[in-house]
């Protein structure tokens, strides 16, 4: 019984995106830079590779700068203060939510300070973002 379980269990995952092996997410390092006079941090990743990569929406901000539940895990940082983003739900997909990133090509976003309720006073002081971004390989389309 615990064999034929097994194997379902494999059948089931490998008809499912996102159960990928732990090994195909590879983080990716990207630009970042302060934009007080747009009142943003862009970053700025190049798929360096040779392969597509896709990019999920937890893991890369959307086209108004907001990333996908990441409450906990993105802040903007101004000296020794940390302002978390505010709470963001793209919702849940289930197949092809990826964005991919063609070899050469560059994604470019900007996130908005209002994000993470970030003081006026403090607009004006060198900031950086705290954010692990990931992406995987993936098929062209």
């Amino acid at each position: 019984m615990k064999q034929l379980f097994a194997i379902t269990a494999i059948t089931f995952c490998s008809t499912i995106v996102g159960c990928a092996s732990s090994g195909a997410l590879r983080e990716i390092v990207y630009e970042q830079k302060d934009l007080p006079d747009g009142s943003a941090i862009e970053i700025r990743y190049r798929n360096q590779s040779k392969i597509q990569m896709c990019v999920d929406p937890e893991a890369w901000p959307n086209s108004a700068g907001a990333i996908s539940d990441a409450e906990k895990r993105a802040f903007l940082v101004v000296g020794e203060q940390r302002f978390a983003m505010k709470p963001f739900n793209a919702g849940y997909c289930l197949k092809g939510c990826g964005m991919p990133i063609k070899p050469g090509e560059e994604l470019v976003a900007r996130i908005p300070y209002e994000f993470f309720d970030l003081p006026n006073d403090l607009r004006l002081q060198q900031k950086r973002l705290e954010f692990t971004s990931m992406a995987y390989p993936c098929r062209g389309n």
